[in-house]
């Protein structure tokens, strides 16, 4: 979404690919950067890769630019990684982006969150719209923000179908991979993704053909969703004949 904005917006925008592990390259980002440069944006668990970033390959770029840095933690809620948030009285120059989407279960309000450094957050209050968020919004997310406990089962519950889910699609022959997640989807390789996409399609399981993203050729993306829902994917994949 971030390069359809800049666009949208006519702004030049640089894209620099991570290595064929889906780790981080901070020395490719630090060549591609330049004095006009004025926002880097990495996304961390990265979608579809679905893998947190280093976290020294993320201060390097930090420490190493003269532009705000944004890290988009809207998956953060399903890994064992901390986050950057507690480093934003220390790096100025960093912005932390969360959502209540995901964990939260609240993707119908649209509404996320950002953190930064005290001055940064007064600069970005004077540019951005006024009452951009509407008190319908405002109220259900802080009831939904005051049911923790609820948010945790959902978490737990996501986690183990996730380890589940990984386990049951390494058995399929036709795939060939099923990549480590720290999100609340996997992403897998299969020999033929069309194909597979447009089985479940017809069966009305609806997953993401990723194989036209750089680096996730042959990938689908599956979002973990309860454990009704997985068993009738998994059910489906077993009649698979490719």
């Amino acid at each position: 979404m971030y390069a359809v904005c800049a666009e949208i917006n006519n702004v030049e925008r640089r894209s620099v690919l991570l290595n064929r592990d889906f780790s981080l390259d901070p020395d490719a980002v630090l060549d591609a950067v330049d004095k006009h440069t004025k926002l880097i944006f990495l996304c961390s668990p990265n979608n579809p890769t679905s893998n947190s970033l280093e976290r020294e390959a993320v201060l390097k770029i930090i420490d190493g630019v003269n532009c705000i840095v944004v890290v988009d933690e809207a998956y953060i809620d399903f890994s064992q990684d901390p986050g950057f948030l507690s480093l934003l009285k220390e790096k100025k120059n960093l912005v932390v982006l969360q959502t209540l989407s995901k964990a939260w279960g609240l993707a119908g309000i649209r509404l996320g969150m950002l953190f930064a450094h005290p001055q940064l957050v007064e600069y970005i209050s004077r540019v951005k719209y006024p009452y951009n968020i509407s008190g319908l919004t405002i109220d259900a997310a802080l009831r939904g923000l005051e049911d923790t406990a609820r948010r945790s089962i959902w978490i737990k519950a996501i986690l183990e179908e996730r380890s589940r889910m990984a386990t049951e699609l390494e058995s399929f022959p036709y795939v060939r991979e099923v990549f480590p997640s720290d999100a609340n989807f996997l992403l897998i390789k299969v020999d033929d993704p069309a194909a597979v996409y447009e089985f479940l399609m017809i069966k009305g399981i609806i997953i993401r053909d990723r194989s036209s993203v750089p680096l996730c050729e042959g990938c689908l993306r599956i979002t973990i969703g309860t454990s009704e829902e997985n068993r009738a994917l998994q059910n489906a994949l077993k009649t698979f004949q490719p």
